[in-house]
């Protein structure tokens, strides 16, 4: 055949090839770019188009020995280095496409597409400075009514907020929304600044603008989610996470994240059963050391504190630095009496952590529990000397100075508290408690009336407070305490 008859057939297949392309039917097309290419196979025209319809079809690795094919035939093409880079970035491969993007910008440096892809190719690495500046060269390219322009603000606002620039960002996102009010991924993205910036009603309002123009945007609902729980909405939380995962459940519902959000949230909710599932759950995905805590501290909740001490072990074991899990394992221990067990932790998590205040404060309690009150006080005081303003600390030490009747010393700390914390119950409580006990029945009652002003419903001050009044021969008020008391008992317990 003539070479002119063979280029017109060539041509002819080409052109099908590109018509079909066209109509998005890149399979038909790949076939007719095959059968020009068997006869021209020099034409780098046809080997690019062949590699774009590979990458529309997700062969990017077939569509980079396309284009490696254009340069073989033309070395400096610029589109061809940029469609490997592009291809790169979809691949994940960021750092590989560098070399490509600066080789078509050099041999094109107006491609304002070469900017942007370079630009998001410094974003995806963390180089949101050198992004911004990519796009910056892009900005000054594209005039202010072009689509474009609302896709580069977008992209800038994200690089700002990768940068910490949440309000700066924002500017951004809103001048992508002017220009494009149904370009949901900024309704998106501005939702996670804005929560970065605990503005989470304000997040809330732009998560449901994205949702509304993208109905399954499973990422969406879990952002919402994270905002709804950061305002203790926790059901309506929990209800956003399920969704999400209901919307993507072979990525979400193995999103051990997802399920150890949806976990705590339960537990907040007293619901420690179900929470547990959920941890069981982000366990058999990815058994980390906080996987294990996790289902050991929701175990503690449950008072089932034999099973909670192997989970805390192999915490332990998964992260060895983790004084908290010191710390848990050792409360469960005091919990079943296994003090000397509880010590060995308590004294494990402070030398990993020596200004660890809640291992002083469990050290303590294991001490007065076996009633070494005086050594019990000197681990309450190394609390109170590291963290001066801590409540518990000063309680435990008022109840451990009561029980070595040091009654002044005690009722020193109870005042102490309640400087700190003027509606605190249990100081008062003790307050009430200690005068009962040095025979001030009258001054005793006055506290146990300031109990109730906090609490109404405390069933145990109410029993305490008939003591006092029979002390005083106050019977019938007494036995009106006592009455009172036990019928909120029993409502309690039902």
């Amino acid at each position: 055949m003539p070479e002119d008859h063979k280029k017109r057939e060539s041509d002819i297949l080409a052109s099908a090839g590109s018509e079909f392309a066209k109509s998005g039917m890149h399979e038909k097309a790949i076939t007719f770019y095959d059968k020009s290419l068997k006869i021209n196979p020099d034409n780098a025209d046809i080997h690019n188009k062949k590699g774009n319809s590979l990458y529309d079809l997700g062969e990017c690795k077939k569509a980079i020995r396309c284009y490696d094919n254009v340069l073989k035939l033309s070395p400096n093409t610029s589109h061809a280095y940029y469609n490997i880079a592009n291809s790169l970035y979809t691949l994940g491969r960021y750092k590989k496409a560098i070399p490509f993007i600066d080789r078509a910008i050099e041999l094109n440096p107006r491609h304002v597409d070469s900017h942007l892809i370079r630009g998001r190719l410094f974003a995806a690495l963390h180089l949101h400075n050198r992004a911004i500046d990519c796009y910056d060269i892009c900005l000054e390219h594209i005039p202010d009514d072009d689509d474009d322009d609302g896709y580069l603000h977008f992209c800038k606002g994200h690089s700002l907020a990768g940068l910490g620039l949440h309000k700066d960002a924002i500017a951004y996102y809103d001048k992508c929304l002017e220009l494009d009010p149904k370009y949901h991924p900024a309704y998106e993205l501005k939702g996670d600044s804005l929560a970065k910036l605990e503005l989470h009603k304000d997040a809330i309002a732009c998560y449901d603008k994205c949702l509304e123009l993208d109905p399954s945007n499973s990422s969406a609902y879990e952002s919402k989610g994270d905002s709804l729980a950061a305002l203790d909405l926790h059901r309506q939380a929990i209800e956003c996470y399920d969704r999400a995962m209901d919307l993507d459940p072979d990525t979400l519902a193995s999103d051990y994240d997802l399920h150890a959000k949806k976990g705590y949230l339960l537990r907040k909710l007293n619901l420690y059963e179900q929470a547990l599932k959920c941890f069981d759950k982000s366990l058999q995905i990815n058994p980390t050391n906080d996987a294990y805590f996790q289902k050991a501290y929701t175990l503690h909740f449950l008072h089932r504190h034999k099973e909670a001490i192997p989970y805390y072990a192999k915490a332990i074991e998964l992260d060895s630095s983790d004084s908290g899990a010191y710390l848990w394992k050792g409360h469960s221990f005091t919990e079943l009496d296994m003090h000397k067990k509880a010590l060995h932790c308590y004294d494990k998590a402070i030398e990993l952590d020596p200004k660890y205040v809640d291992a002083y404060i469990r050290k303590g309690i294991v001490f007065d529990e076996l009633g070494m009150y005086e050594k019990a006080i000197q681990f309450y005081d190394k609390a109170i000397g590291m963290e001066p303003n801590h409540i518990y600390a000063r309680l435990y030490k008022a109840a451990s100075l009561e029980d070595l009747e040091m009654y002044e010393k005690a009722l020193q700390c109870c005042d102490e508290v309640i400087r700190l914390d003027p509606a605190n119950m249990a100081a008062y409580l003790h307050k009430a408690n200690i005068h009962l006990l040095l025979g001030k029945p009258e001054d005793a009652i006055s506290f146990y009336d300031k109990c109730l002003e906090i609490d109404p419903k405390e069933q145990t001050v109410y029993m305490s407070k008939c003591t006092a009044l029979l002390s005083l021969g106050r019977k019938d008020e007494g036995m009106q305490c006592l009455r009172y008391g036990e019928q909120l008992s029993r409502s309690q317990k039902n």
